[in-house]
């Protein structure tokens, strides 16, 4: 009925006039914002929490990286103290399955960026020795790729940080070799082709299969002159040039042929198909936890940058990792205040969970406090328990309910 009597109510109008209101009811139905607001976005704060495992045990040192596989409902830990990967019963704390070992052999590993649960494959990232080792769910070796003889990469962030610095190291995911759902790998183009792409796609033998990202307009690979153009940048508190390529992807647990690409600097998030087809972009702005890491970020490069006759060159890492839910849902993490984390001052300061939905849309805010030790921001999630999984300074693996 309400339709029909709008309908009628148009007829009733000049010709000119039902055209001009017909072009704006579509423009307007049509219209979705690059820049989510968060002014109804609802922030959930968690406290209570369950111990999952403490450095008291003897088989935790440094949790470096923590992934939760829904399908068998244990936890990875990747322990940068002990160089050790390991599957852990979260009922029991025991643990499963260890797989490789510290070393140059077969299946061994010197340092480990990435770990991923994939089906009845637990994937392992060696950034330092360029292997990709697929290992069986009993631990043992099924192949590895030597991704450094596929493509020599060139990285020139390489000589800004491999880690962020603290009681406990966070791995730094951005622009680093990384594992689809599908069992295909992204790595970075090699040096003839570094402005063409953030991620080339290869299959599991390292045949090409696509480009993966666009990079950022007004991006810069370390030219000649790049300090002026870094210093101008910072003093107009605009995201560096040469930090606009700092990208992570998140797999897209509800679509396999899709992935979300995080622009952790800018920050920016967009969807891709594997076959490098960009389905969408947004640009995340307005946030208070993101613009806190800005200004500090800025305030400490100007700083610096007076003080040395070097221009310094600091990271701006607004989300430092993600994952998403079977549903689509990307969740990213960010830490309040990196620059000054370890100070007295800061140390409490919580870990914030930013949930946007299927369209890129922020919809939820979680921030996670912790009134006895600081939080990281190395975290994962079991969706289906209602559980984020989170590791504190002093290593300790935390479960908080939402």
């Amino acid at each position: 009925m309400v339709q029909f009597f709008y309908f009628f109510s148009i007829m009733r109008l000049g010709h000119i006039t039902k055209l001009l209101l017909l072009l704006l009811f579509g423009l307007l139905a049509g219209c979705r914002s690059d820049e989510p607001s968060i002014s109804d976005t609802e922030v959930v704060e968690l406290k209570e929490f369950e111990t999952i495992l403490n450095m008291e045990s003897e088989r935790l040192a440094v949790p470096g990286i923590i992934k939760y596989d829904d399908s068998s409902g244990q936890l990875f830990v990747y322990d940068i103290g002990q160089i050790n990967v390991f599957e852990l019963d979260i009922s029991s704390g025991k643990v499963i399955n260890e797989y490789g070992r510290e070393g140059r052999g077969p299946g061994e590993y010197q340092q480990v960026n990435s770990i991923l649960p994939v089906e009845d494959h637990l994937f392992l990232i060696d950034h330092y020795q360029h292997y990709i080792h697929k290992y069986n769910r009993d631990g043992g070796l099924a192949s590895s790729m030597d991704y450094g003889a596929i493509v020599i990469s060139f990285d020139p962030l390489t000589t800004l940080s491999s880690m962020t610095m603290g009681s406990i190291p966070e791995v730094n995911i951005n622009n680093q070799p990384f594992v689809t759902l599908q069992g295909h790998v992204l790595l970075r183009p090699g040096r003839d082709r570094i402005n063409q792409s953030i991620y080339e796609l290869r299959d599991w033998e390292g045949n090409y299969l696509s480009d993966i990202g666009e990079i950022p307009e007004g991006s810069m690979f370390i030219p000649e002159g790049s300090g002026d153009v870094y210093r101008s940048d910072v003093s107009n508190r605009e995201t560096p040039s040469i930090l606009k390529p700092y990208a992570f992807p998140v797999n897209d647990r509800a679509n396999p042929e899709e992935l979300f690409l995080v622009y952790s600097s800018i920050p920016m998030i967009a969807k891709y198909t594997v076959d490098g087809e960009k389905l969408w972009k947004v640009k995340v702005s307005g946030v208070p936890e993101l613009d806190i890491i800005a200004d500090n970020y800025f305030e400490s490069m100007e700083q610096q940058n007076r003080n040395n006759e070097r221009t310094s060159i600091g990271m701006l890492t607004k989300y430092t990792s993600g994952v998403s839910s079977t549903g689509g849902d990307l969740y990213l993490g960010t830490y309040t205040d990196p620059n000054n984390r370890m100070t007295d001052s800061d140390r409490l300061k919580p870990l914030w969970i930013h949930r946007f939905d299927t369209t890129g849309e922020l919809n939820r805010r979680y921030k996670i406090i912790s009134e006895d030790v600081g939080i990281t921001s190395i975290f994962d999630i079991d969706f289906s328990a209602r559980r984020i999984f989170v590791v504190t300074v002093e290593g300790e693996i935390r479960a908080y309910s939402y």
